[in-house]
């Protein structure tokens, strides 16, 4: 009774990461996009870039790709930590009474709330830095320096 059950959560969580991943990494919307004055400050890429690899465009900034790559890993890692509270209260569900598999339940939830409040710490610290980085090297009229 418990390898089926066992056997149809997993299957479960493997569905919902296999549909869950794909829609918040290629359907959300573009987390950041960067500034025009950025883009004009690049000059010459557009050159470099058709030489080099045959296509121009316009071209994005290094600390544009290092947020959106921490957004998916950090996107990635909050799903998990959804999962693993997810399946630490269906284990404290189904426990029946039994205190042993209650406290691991307790303790894993614990731990994955712990886990998901430094994800969301994390992307909320590197945007603030990114943001103010991409601010103060490109010149913003708009940004205040708190110093």
């Amino acid at each position: 009774m418990m390898k089926r059950v066992k056997k149809h959560l997993l299957s479960l969580i493997i569905i919902t990461f296999f549909l869950i991943l794909p829609t918040v990494v290629f359907v959300s919307p573009n987390f950041v996009a960067a500034d025009a004055s950025l883009r004009e400050s690049q000059t010459g890429l557009d050159e470099i870039g058709s030489s080099v690899f045959g296509e121009s465009g316009e071209p994005e900034d290094i600390r544009i790709q290092i947020l959106k790559v921490l957004n998916i890993v950090l996107t990635i890692l909050a799903i998990l930590m959804v999962v693993l509270i997810t399946m630490a209260g269906y284990r404290w569900m189904t426990a029946g009474g039994n205190q042993e598999q209650v406290s691991k339940a307790k303790k894993t939830l614990i731990n994955s709330v712990i886990g998901l409040l430094i994800i969301l710490t994390s992307y909320s610290i590197s945007y603030f830095i990114i943001k103010r980085l991409v601010a103060i090297t490109t010149g913003d009229p708009n940004y205040q320096n708190p110093f």
